[in-house]
């Protein structure tokens, strides 16, 4: 099961983005030979404040990122998003804001999987 929450005000989600992300986990998970029927994945969009304290709590780091993601066991995954941040590197990037977020979505899945950034 895939679920997504907008947890944040400053940014409006479109509802497409919510297919869009469902479609893109199943497929991270498909490539890997995952069946993403048996994973609980929630991918919740945080403002800046949320993300900043979660990682201050989690990684002792007083930043605010784009992405974490917490494997809480092998099949059930948080991944949040900061929509501001996000915004901000789709511009830097000169890419769609949605393919931005996906990007994000992707990477956290990937580290939920095992992999490392290095």
């Amino acid at each position: 099961m895939i679920r997504t929450y907008n947890k944040q005000d400053g940014i409006t989600v479109p509802r497409e983005w919510y297919d869009l992300i469902r479609r893109a986990v199943t497929y991270a998970l498909l490539n890997e030979k995952k069946n993403s029927v048996k994973y609980q994945v929630t991918i919740i969009f945080f403002d800046e404040q949320n993300i900043r304290q979660l990682n201050r709590d989690y990684l002792a780091k007083d930043d605010v990122t784009d992405v974490m993601a917490f494997n809480y066991n092998p099949k059930q995954w948080e991944i949040y998003i900061c929509l501001s941040r996000a915004k901000e590197q789709a511009e830097i990037y000169r890419q769609p804001f949605a393919a931005e977020v996906v990007r994000l979505v992707m990477h956290g899945v990937l580290h939920c999987l095992g992999y490392e950034d290095k």
